[in-house]
Protein backbone atom coordinates (compact mmCIF):
# COMPACT_ATOMS: atom_id res chain seq x y z
CA UNK A 1 0.00 0.00 0.00
CA UNK A 2 3.26 2.34 0.58
CA UNK A 3 4.27 2.15 -2.65
CA UNK A 4 1.00 2.62 -4.00
CA UNK A 5 0.88 5.90 -2.56
CA UNK A 6 4.19 6.46 -3.28
CA UNK A 7 3.87 5.99 -7.08
CA UNK A 8 0.51 8.41 -6.88
CA UNK A 9 1.96 10.97 -5.43
CA UNK A 10 4.65 10.66 -8.20
CA UNK A 11 2.07 10.88 -10.85
CA UNK A 12 0.58 14.46 -9.33
CA UNK A 13 3.92 15.57 -9.24
CA UNK A 14 5.00 15.14 -12.51
CA UNK A 15 1.14 16.18 -13.53
CA UNK A 16 1.58 19.54 -11.45
CA UNK A 17 4.83 19.79 -13.63
CA UNK A 18 3.36 19.46 -16.69
CA UNK A 19 0.96 22.00 -15.53
CA UNK A 20 3.71 24.66 -14.80
CA UNK A 21 4.89 24.51 -18.76
CA UNK A 22 3.25 27.73 -21.11
CA UNK A 23 -0.28 28.53 -20.92
CA UNK A 24 -2.44 25.76 -23.30
CA UNK A 25 -5.71 26.28 -24.85
CA UNK A 26 -8.74 26.34 -23.09
CA UNK A 27 -9.13 22.99 -24.85
CA UNK A 28 -5.74 21.45 -23.95
CA UNK A 29 -6.66 21.71 -20.42
CA UNK A 30 -10.26 20.12 -21.10
CA UNK A 31 -8.25 17.76 -22.19
CA UNK A 32 -6.03 17.67 -19.39
CA UNK A 33 -8.87 17.89 -17.20
CA UNK A 34 -10.18 14.66 -18.70
CA UNK A 35 -6.60 12.54 -18.76
CA UNK A 36 -6.28 13.62 -15.31
CA UNK A 37 -9.34 11.82 -14.01
CA UNK A 38 -7.21 8.78 -13.80
CA UNK A 39 -5.34 10.27 -10.66
CA UNK A 40 -8.81 10.80 -8.84
CA UNK A 41 -8.66 6.81 -8.35
CA UNK A 42 -5.73 7.46 -5.50
CA UNK A 43 -5.67 11.17 -5.46
CA UNK A 44 -8.06 14.19 -3.85
CA UNK A 45 -8.07 17.76 -4.80
CA UNK A 46 -9.35 18.71 -1.40
CA UNK A 47 -6.91 20.56 0.50
CA UNK A 48 -5.52 17.68 3.42
CA UNK A 49 -7.67 15.10 1.60
CA UNK A 50 -5.23 11.95 1.46
CA UNK A 51 -6.81 9.04 -0.06
CA UNK A 52 -3.99 6.31 -1.30
CA UNK A 53 -1.69 9.02 -2.00
CA UNK A 54 -1.63 12.37 -1.06
CA UNK A 55 -3.98 15.52 -1.66
CA UNK A 56 -2.72 17.61 -4.86
CA UNK A 57 -4.43 20.92 -3.86
CA UNK A 58 -1.65 23.29 -3.43
CA UNK A 59 1.46 20.97 -4.96
CA UNK A 60 2.58 23.78 -6.94
CA UNK A 61 5.71 25.06 -5.31
CA UNK A 62 5.41 22.65 -2.24
CA UNK A 63 8.31 20.14 -1.92
CA UNK A 64 7.55 17.11 -3.10
CA UNK A 65 7.09 14.40 0.27
CA UNK A 66 6.61 17.08 2.50
CA UNK A 67 2.44 17.10 3.19
CA UNK A 68 2.11 17.27 6.77
CA UNK A 69 -0.90 15.98 6.61
CA UNK A 70 0.59 12.21 4.36
CA UNK A 71 2.45 9.95 6.28
CA UNK A 72 2.99 7.33 3.91
CA UNK A 73 5.69 9.11 1.63
CA UNK A 74 8.93 6.84 0.24
CA UNK A 75 11.80 7.77 2.08
CA UNK A 76 13.17 8.71 -1.40
CA UNK A 77 10.83 11.23 -2.36
CA UNK A 78 10.94 12.48 1.19
CA UNK A 79 14.68 12.61 0.44
CA UNK A 80 14.31 14.59 -2.76
CA UNK A 81 14.84 18.10 -3.95
CA UNK A 82 12.02 17.98 -5.92
CA UNK A 83 9.43 21.01 -6.23
CA UNK A 84 6.06 21.22 -7.67
CA UNK A 85 6.88 23.15 -10.91
CA UNK A 86 7.50 23.02 -14.43
CA UNK A 87 10.84 20.81 -15.08
CA UNK A 88 10.22 18.46 -12.11
CA UNK A 89 6.44 17.58 -12.35
CA UNK A 90 7.32 17.33 -16.24
CA UNK A 91 9.66 15.00 -15.39
CA UNK A 92 7.79 13.29 -12.94
CA UNK A 93 4.58 12.24 -15.49
CA UNK A 94 6.98 11.14 -17.87
CA UNK A 95 8.70 8.58 -15.21
CA UNK A 96 8.42 8.95 -11.58
CA UNK A 97 10.97 6.24 -10.85
CA UNK A 98 13.20 7.91 -13.61
CA UNK A 99 13.09 10.79 -11.61
CA UNK A 100 13.44 9.62 -7.89
CA UNK A 101 13.89 5.97 -8.13
CA UNK A 102 12.59 3.51 -5.19
CA UNK A 103 10.08 5.98 -4.77
CA UNK A 104 6.37 4.22 -3.77
CA UNK A 105 4.15 5.39 -6.70
CA UNK A 106 3.65 2.74 -8.84
CA UNK A 107 2.72 4.41 -11.87
CA UNK A 108 4.56 4.26 -14.69
CA UNK A 109 4.22 7.78 -16.50
CA UNK A 110 2.86 9.54 -19.38
CA UNK A 111 5.51 8.88 -22.39
CA UNK A 112 3.23 11.42 -24.46
CA UNK A 113 4.37 15.13 -24.52
CA UNK A 114 0.88 16.38 -25.64
CA UNK A 115 -1.22 14.13 -23.10
CA UNK A 116 1.36 15.28 -19.94
CA UNK A 117 1.18 19.07 -21.38
CA UNK A 118 -3.03 18.79 -21.30
CA UNK A 119 -2.96 17.03 -18.01
CA UNK A 120 -0.60 19.92 -16.43
CA UNK A 121 -3.16 22.28 -18.20
CA UNK A 122 -5.72 20.77 -16.37
CA UNK A 123 -4.72 20.47 -13.46
CA UNK A 124 -3.03 24.44 -13.61
CA UNK A 125 -6.49 26.03 -14.17
CA UNK A 126 -8.05 23.59 -11.27
CA UNK A 127 -5.15 24.89 -9.28
CA UNK A 128 -6.23 28.89 -10.82
CA UNK A 129 -9.83 27.91 -10.09
CA UNK A 130 -9.51 26.86 -6.37
CA UNK A 131 -8.69 23.32 -7.71
CA UNK A 132 -11.75 21.97 -6.13
CA UNK A 133 -15.61 22.23 -8.01
CA UNK A 134 -17.54 21.91 -4.73
CA UNK A 135 -19.29 18.56 -5.97
CA UNK A 136 -16.14 16.21 -6.06
CA UNK A 137 -13.09 15.69 -6.11
CA UNK A 138 -12.57 14.83 -9.97
CA UNK A 139 -11.51 18.18 -11.89
CA UNK A 140 -14.15 19.52 -14.33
Amino acid sequence: MPRLASLLLALIVATLVADARAEMPSGDANRGALLFRACTACHSLAPDRNMTGPSLAGIWGRKAGSLESFERYSPALEASNAVGDEKPLDEWLKSPPRLIPDNRMIFAGISDTRQRRRTAAGRRRRARDGGHDGRSDLPV
